[in-house]
């Protein structure tokens, strides 16, 4: 607890635990780091310190590029559906072999991949050697619509880079 200007501040962790928030009268400031990451966040209003979450807010997007940051990208915004596109990373600080691309339709859960290859590999199969750069050659879709790469860590939905967005026809 901190007093500022004679009223009671709480500091509360924002998403992704960049920057803190300062509860006043009800009204939460969120002050994000300048390492902040290009992509697509929320924030999430969660109970008692705990995974309940009451509120989320509308989508914020973060542009711009930060050095040293990971980046996803494909070789074209648009295929043709069932079509293949190359796809580059760079920038994986410390990468696993466990690293991994997905093809996401926009707004899908993190899970909600519909295919994806490991960076260590550019397969299905995680390799042997990790990669904190490379390209290779993913399949889209057979379902024209609008989706996007994001680069995950370790197997996990830790998202550190999301690509342009990518139309199938």
């Amino acid at each position: 607890m901190r007093r500022r200007k004679g009223k009671s501040a709480e500091r509360l962790p924002c998403h992704k635990g960049r920057g803190l928030a300062r509860r006043e009268n009800g009204d939460a400031r969120c002050f994000v780091e300048n390492k902040c990451r290009a992509g697509v966040y929320e924030l999430r209003l969660n109970r008692n310190n705990g995974a309940v979450r009451v509120a989320t807010s509308a989508q914020i997007t973060v542009s711009g590029t930060t050095t040293g940051a990971a980046s996803v990208s494909a070789s074209s915004s648009t295929v043709t559906a069932g079509g293949t596109l190359n796809v580059s990373w760079s920038g994986v600080t410390s990468p696993t072999t466990t690293d991994w691309i997905g093809i996401f339709p926009i707004g899908a859960a993190d899970y909600g991949y519909l295919s994806y290859i490991y960076t260590s590999s550019g397969t299905p199969s995680a390799g042997a050697t990790a990669s904190s750069a490379g390209t290779a050659s993913m399949s889209f879709p057979t379902t024209p619509g609008v989706y996007e790469l994001r680069l995950n860590r370790n197997n996990g939905a830790v998202r550190v880079a999301t690509s342009a967005q990518i139309t199938v026809r």
